[in-house]
């Protein structure tokens, strides 16, 4: 008995030293099959955009193919929870947004916990929001803007790209900040609120520069003001939300970052962000992504991590006042 206990004793020991040699070599020889990134939302967003532009550059840089899939649905928490339940090898990435942090005190009931299931790879980075108007509107300024919420509360209507969406709460920061009154018309995409504002069915929209922009060049939609701290690089004669409104507390981005599974060992993430910065600084990259608005960022998990955890306490005390949920 004693020598079978031995024995069995031994092949325990071997079976733990040979996992512990197989998942070496697994993250030794990372990648060694294609990866992909899941995107959350409908191709040709500006996550999409961002996850496309990656994917060109990290397939170069790691040798293997690196495949964006799109999985939209319930403001990128569909996409959140399958990347959740997936292996934690490194070989399925999530490109989440400021939508994922909101959602976080928004949703009753939701299947993850970005804190807790995913953890940060790196922070990609961050556009700002913009407010824009429909041209033939006698609100040719944000003080237009705001002086006729202020004469009317609640007769400035603003599409965004859904309840609880980043834009949604952008809007919701600035009746909070303001005490004013505006009235909220949620549309499937951001595209379609700024179709509705040029068309004339709403007066405005809060939207991502990304996706206003194109719109603005065309001269079917008036910009008025951006959410950033400091003015935008691609309208410099725009006001900041807190210089038209005296606030210097006002501050939104979508910001985009990249995570994986909790689990997932640490050496795979320090390769995946060690190629994710090289990307960034790639120029081609920084081209596609300077027009559209995009500042590119990076850096460390722990410098993104503590961007996501800031901002699931910012958005969470933005929707406790509000009241705002969704099952």
């Amino acid at each position: 008995m004693a020598q079978i206990s031995r024995r069995l004793a031994k092949l325990l020991i071997a079976v733990a030293a040979f996992g512990f040699t197989a998942g070496a070599w697994a993250q030794d020889n990372y990648p060694d099959r294609p990866i992909r990134i899941v995107v959350g939302f409908s191709p040709g967003g500006g996550v999409d955009t961002m996850a496309r532009a990656l994917a060109a550059r990290l397939s170069e840089s790691l040798g293997q193919s690196v495949i964006v899939e799109n999985k939209p649905g319930a403001n990128g928490n569909i996409s959140a929870s399958l990347v959740a339940n997936s292996p934690a090898d490194g070989y399925t990435v999530l490109l989440i947004t400021v939508s994922h942090a909101i959602s976080q005190s928004l949703y009753n009931k939701l299947n993850y916990s970005l804190e807790k299931d995913l953890t940060p790879v790196v922070y990609l980075g961050r556009v700002s929001q913009i407010i824009v108007a429909h041209p033939k509107l006698p609100m040719e300024t944000m003080a237009d803007f705001l002086a006729q919420a202020k004469r009317q509360p609640g007769s400035i209507r603003y599409g965004t790209s859904g309840v609880g969406s980043g834009e949604h709460i952008a809007g919701t920061m600035l009746e909070q900040m303001t005490s004013l009154k505006f009235t909220h018309v949620p549309y499937k995409g951001g595209s379609e609120a700024m179709v509705a504002v040029a068309g004339g069915q709403i007066e405005t929209s809060i939207t991502t520069l990304v996706s206003a922009s194109k719109f603005i060049n065309a001269g079917s939609l008036r910009p008025l003001a951006v959410s950033s701290l400091a003015r935008s690089p691609l309208y410099p004669q725009l006001p900041t939300i807190s210089e038209a409104t005296g606030d210097s507390g006002y501050e939104m981005y979508t910001w985009y970052g990249a995570v994986v599974g909790a689990a997932t060992p640490r050496p795979i993430i320090d390769r995946l962000n060690d190629a994710m910065n090289q990307a960034l600084r790639h120029p081609e990259m920084k081209q596609v992504l300077d027009t559209i608005g995009v500042e590119l960022v990076g850096g460390t998990p722990e410098q993104f991590g503590e961007i996501i955890r800031n901002d699931i306490a910012k958005y969470g005390r933005v929707i406790k006042e509000a009241n705002l949920a969704l099952d």
